[in-house]
């Protein structure tokens, strides 16, 4: 018996979360944060996409862009 977790994601507290430590960084330098910011949220999405698309079914992918932005942009300062 394989027991699959399932993990629940509360899609609008991580798009709350997204945006505050996506506006801290713009605060910081938007101009050497965005490209970046851009590049990570590509990565999950597709070219062209940003956060504010996505729907509550996309939760998971919200939380990965949100992972990965505070371990190379966040963490990396």
């Amino acid at each position: 018996d394989t027991i699959t977790e399932f993990k629940e994601y509360d899609y609008d507290a991580l798009m709350n979360e997204i945006g505050t430590v996506v506006n801290g960084l713009f605060q910081k330098n938007e101009s050497y944060y965005g490209p970046k910011i851009k590049v990570i949220v590509e990565r999950y999405l597709g070219k062209g996409k940003m956060v504010g698309e996505t729907t509550p079914d996309q939760a998971e992918l919200v939380s990965l862009i949100l992972d990965d932005i505070k371990t190379e942009l966040v963490e990396n300062e």
